[in-house]
């Protein structure tokens, strides 16, 4: 009955609770509190390696997995248990991205990817990137984000003014533009 109520608060709630006592402690570790908290479509290479649910999901929080041939991240956010999802340069859609005058791959020391993209010289920079919606989790606000690194011999970045554009398939785009 405990862990009933409990798997309906959140992650962070089910950790609080049991602390209360050892009743609270025992029913917030059942695999039904924990059940709550994933998403019933995960990555299954995962779940063969730990022994509880809690711990399943503690270890989709710390440690992405590389899924979709090594091109995406899937991890969850520690508070909500809601889906984090990371696209690999190769996953995108980079123009001039396969012009080697223009971009080059190659590995990057702690990059959770196999292959990075490094930018040698471009007149502009269009990237396009394509998640379907059913990856994500309902009801939740998304952000994107587009991760990069500028080593010291970069340039060209700070006076270039920047517009990003946002929108579900068949949609109008919103854009932003900065200066």
């Amino acid at each position: 009955c405990i862990a009933r109520v409990v798997s309906l608060t959140s992650p962070a709630d089910a950790c609080r609770l049991a602390t209360l006592s050892l009743n609270f402690k025992s029913a917030c570790e059942s695999d039904v509190v924990w059940a709550s908290f994933l998403p019933p479509e995960r990555p299954q290479t995962v779940s063969r390696s730990v022994s509880s649910l809690k711990e399943l999901y503690f270890s989709l929080c710390d440690d992405p997995v590389l899924v979709r041939d090594g091109k995406m991240s899937y991890s969850l956010d520690r508070h909500s248990g809601k889906k984090c999802i990371m696209l690999s340069a190769r996953a995108l859609s980079i123009t001039w991205g396969d012009t080697p005058n223009y971009w080059s791959w190659t590995c990057l020391p702690n990059s959770r990817f196999a292959e990075v993209a490094e930018l040698i010289d471009v007149c502009w920079l269009e990237i396009r990137g394509m998640i379907s919606s059913g990856m994500l989790s309902p009801g939740t606000h998304y952000a994107a984000y587009l991760v990069y690194k500028i080593t010291p011999a970069s340039y060209g970045f700070e006076f270039q003014p920047v517009e990003v554009e946002a929108r579900f398939a068949g949609d109008e785009a919103a854009s932003v533009s900065t200066q």
